[in-house]
């Protein structure tokens, strides 16, 4: 299922135009208004390996600075439907990977700027770390007098669980898709585009039939049930006939394989995820009752825990002597 939130990102925001209204309408005017959005342009992606791959897909471009340079603005995209804790070590490696590759081509240059931007879509707001630091096994207070030869990353994180629709950034296509990312967990998405016809109608003028269709490919799969007929009409409306056709065998397929034992997973993975947050509520309820607030190395191990570790952690929890009693054992 990540990979098809992954197609759906990949297919709306690797427009440099999508990309441009995005990252303006998410950063601060002091890095927004240095930059000319109307000059961004694609580049190739940064060789990763597999373990890397499998949590990141990048979409990287290149935007001039108006008062001259280059800076290499990196989109990320987090489709997990729990906060990974590791996720600033990640964007960090990402970004050496950046780094790396600019030095075998360029020796001599300065290393370029690359500002990663994590765009997150979880049932829950994030709650893992965000700074690079907080993954380093050190006391707080000996990080604090170590400054700045701590190597550090804080994450740019768009948290989308903790807007409105009607707050979300980006234009036409890009807000359409931000919105049903950020639904992507209710069981039916043909509301949502109902509502927005607009922005898709907007979507198949600037940009043709095929992002609009990849918009509605990403509707079926993550709906429960077939549309309405009357919205069904609507949406067949804003394409031309070849795309129309294509809609239409497209659900047909899906109506004829049924998708029943693809739902059951669904449910069953749906269940299982219930079952880890249950458990992580209740650790760190004894946490804080018998520890006090948890520090972020603990809330780390607990969200990256399976629900037996959770479930051990908790009989530990309430009878050790201290946190590291509980997540250190000997």
């Amino acid at each position: 299922m990540p990979q098809l939130h992954d197609t759906l990102f990949r297919a709306i925001f690797r427009d440099p135009a999508e990309a441009a209204d995005l990252a303006r309408d998410l950063l601060p005017p002091p890095i927004r208004d240095a930059l000319a959005w109307d000059a961004l342009t694609p580049v190739p992606g940064v060789l990763l390996d597999e373990q890397l791959r499998a949590r990141i897909t990048d979409l990287r471009f290149e935007a001039p600075w108006r008062e001259g340079g280059h800076a290499q603005l990196t989109l990320l995209f987090e489709h997990q439907s729990r906060p990974d804790p590791e996720m600033p070590w990640r964007v960090h490696q990402y970004v050496q990977r950046v780094w790396e590759e600019h030095k075998s081509r360029a020796p001599r240059a300065l290393l370029p700027l690359v500002l990663p931007i994590v765009v997150f879509h979880g049932p829950r707001p994030w709650k893992a770390p965000r700074r690079l630091s907080a993954l380093i096994d050190a006391p707080e207070a000996a990080l604090a007098r170590l400054g700045p030869y701590v190597p550090e990353l804080q994450l740019f994180l768009e948290d989308l669980s903790a807007r409105a629709d009607s707050t979300l950034p980006g234009r036409d296509g890009g807000r359409l898709t931000l919105m049903l990312l950020r639904h992507s967990h209710d069981p039916d998405l043909w509301p949502i585009l109902g509502g927005h016809l607009g922005l898709l109608s907007a979507l198949q003028r600037r940009r043709g039939d095929g992002a609009a269709l990849s918009v509605l490919h990403y509707v079926y799969e993550r709906s429960e049930r077939a549309p309405d007929v009357a919205l069904l009409a609507e949406v067949r409306g804003i394409l031309n006939p070849p795309a129309r056709e294509e809609l239409m065998r497209y659900g047909e397929r899906l109506r004829m394989e049924g998708r029943q034992e693809g739902r059951q997973e669904g449910r069953q993975e749906g269940r299982q995820e219930a079952a880890v947050e249950s458990a992580q509520r209740a650790l760190l309820s004894v946490v804080r009752v018998r520890f006090g607030a948890p520090p972020e190395w603990v809330e780390a191990k607990i969200l990256a825990a399976d629900a037996e570790t959770l479930h051990g952690w908790i009989i530990l929890a309430a009878a050790a002597p201290n946190l590291d009693a509980v997540f250190s054992p000997a």
